[in-house]
């Protein structure tokens, strides 16, 4: 069975705030140890990933600092779609794969091969690539559904798609694993995004900020890719320096900053 529609309940924020009331009833709930929120993939398409594909730490807007900003400050949208991991051998791409629970996902290579190279030149370890399967505003408006995300998510999914799957971006944005030892100078952001985009893929906009304000002052900018609108639902701060690998995940921009769900 592959998942062909997937609608949400609540809205990340409402979602949010929920997670942070448990965190205060019972901060050592073992549900808040779960790898993230995915869905369990059911059916013969089911995928083992290599490593576990985790989610980002959360803070708020109002938290962030000059001291965070000193550490974290590679800001990156965060793209409202469906996470899926790229999966190469000897430079040739294997499949693609949803993140699922982050254990298990589903097989959606037909579906996305036409997104991401099927080639990485000069590569000949296994690799594999993280990034989001999007819908820009645009196109989503043209192709109709009920949301952006649940129609890229529920789409990239179908057994049986139509031809609006060519409409899909893969936004790359990490790479999770390399068979052989992974390089140190690897963690920096900077470095993956220009190995990213000379092996072909779509990287997001991204910067160097110096303040708090330089976060909302670019929100907009952030959400651009190629003269199209990405549904953005935060900004993700990683670090410069390889040695914090550690990522922030900035949810609450405040409102009037940005697309929201």
């Amino acid at each position: 069975m592959i998942i062909e529609n997937i609608y949400t309940i609540v809205s990340d924020k409402i979602f949010d705030s929920l997670v942070d009331e448990l965190r205060n009833i019972a901060p050592y709930h073992p549900i808040l140890k779960t790898i993230g929120w995915g869905y369990i993939p059911v059916g013969e398409n089911k995928v083992e990933h290599k490593v576990s594909i985790g989610s980002l730490d959360k803070i708020r807007m109002s938290e962030v600092d000059e001291n965070i900003i000193e550490k974290y400050s590679i800001a990156t949208p965060k793209i409202d779609g469906g996470s899926a991991i790229c999966y190469y051998k000897d430079g040739y791409l294997q499949n693609i794969v949803s993140r699922g629970n982050g254990e298990i996902g589903v097989d959606i290579t037909s579906n996305l091969v036409h997104a991401v190279p099927i080639y990485l030149d000069k590569m000949q370890n296994g690799i594999a690539i993280r990034g989001e399967i999007v819908l820009a505003l645009e196109d989503f408006y043209e192709i109709g559904g009920s949301s952006a995300r649940n129609r890229a998510v529920g789409l990239s999914q179908t057994k049986f798609a139509d031809a609006n799957v060519k409409k899909f971006h893969f936004i790359a944005y990490e790479i999770i694993w390399i068979s052989d030892k992974y390089p140190e100078h690897m963690f920096c952001k900077e470095i993956q995004f220009n190995s990213l985009k000379e092996w072909g893929f779509e990287i997001p906009k991204f910067l160097r900020v110096r303040q708090p304000q330089d976060l909302i002052d670019n929100y907009l900018e952030l959400s651009k890719l190629n003269g199209k609108t990405l549904l953005v639902d935060g900004i993700v701060l990683s670090a410069i320096n390889p040695d914090l690998k550690k990522g922030w995940d900035i949810l609450r921009v405040p409102e009037g900053y940005g697309i929201f769900t």
